[in-house]
């Protein structure tokens, strides 16, 4: 046994790992490109197998490992058994001694015990998340740029390219969304068509939540656009607690992500 263990936390737009030894003290740490658990798209399973190489060769040093711990946004415990194979050749780890969840139940437990609080997060895609003391799990949110993902990076990008682009649409130019069009097509490398379609398609969703920090650049500038969508981000991801959550009466609330690197913009901070 070597007395070392893995942490890694797959995010869709960045992925974080740490190796300890058996008394928790740090011996390495590192990032990689994100990741996603949806191997069942050959595109995602193809993302994850190049992140989690690219953490093998980082850390190969100190390997072997004695177990390996994951958060992987998008998991599903249907895919236990490939992903921690996958895991298991790519950092030389037996899978039996791979421990996998979704990567904001990670969060969750690395900020509450059960039952003690509310995890909301605003990354890539957004989530709320209670797990009560019996172990039980309850999300609110967390579906998806597609379905909703309200106040996260992902939506606010959107969002900012949704209102510049009715501007545009409708008077020929962005208007009073001058400085958010100047940080959104710097960005994304251009301001033509074919860049941005480029750019937002020809990408994944950690891609486009990326461009959730040129919107909070341009709040900082004074765009009027961009502080309101960031104010209206504020709000969404502060999802209708089920009743049965709400009655814990917990007020211990605690968020994570974006919103913690955006509210750094002075425009975007509370009174």
């Amino acid at each position: 046994m070597s007395g070392r263990f893995i942490g890694i936390d797959i995010g869709g737009t960045a992925s974080r790992w740490a190796v300890v030894d058996q008394d928790g003290e740090l011996i390495a740490r590192g990032a990689a490109a994100g990741a996603t658990g949806h191997i069942f798209n050959p595109i995602e399973r193809a993302r994850l197998t190049m992140t989690l190489q690219a953490i093998g060769q980082e850390c190969g040093a100190h390997l072997p490992l004695d177990q390996a711990s994951l958060g992987i946004t998008g998991y599903g415990s249907g895919a236990q058994g490939e992903i921690a194979a996958l895991v298991g050749s790519t950092l030389n780890i037996e899978p039996k001694r791979v421990a996998i969840s979704d990567d904001m139940e990670l969060a969750y437990r690395a900020a509450f015990a059960p039952g003690t609080g509310h995890l909301i997060s605003a990354g890539t895609g957004s989530i709320g998340l209670h797990i009560a003391r019996d172990n039980s799990v309850i999300r609110v949110g967390g579906r998806g740029l597609l379905i909703d993902d309200g106040g996260s990076g992902t939506w606010i990008a959107l969002e900012a390219l949704n209102q510049l682009y009715r501007r545009i649409d409708e008077t020929g130019g962005p208007a009073d969304a001058a400085i958010l069009a100047e940080e959104l097509f710097d960005a994304m490398g251009g301001a033509d068509w074919d860049a941005v379609r480029t750019y937002i398609y020809g990408g994944d969703r950690g891609r486009i939540g990326a461009l959730a920090p040129a919107v909070a650049t341009a709040a900082s500038r004074g765009d009027q656009v961009s502080l309101a969508i960031l104010t209206d981000a504020g709000v969404e991801p502060g999802p209708p607690w089920p009743g049965s959550c709400r009655s814990n009466r917990i007020n211990a609330n605690r968020l994570c992500g974006w919103h913690c690197e955006l509210a750094s913009c002075p425009q975007t901070k509370p009174d």
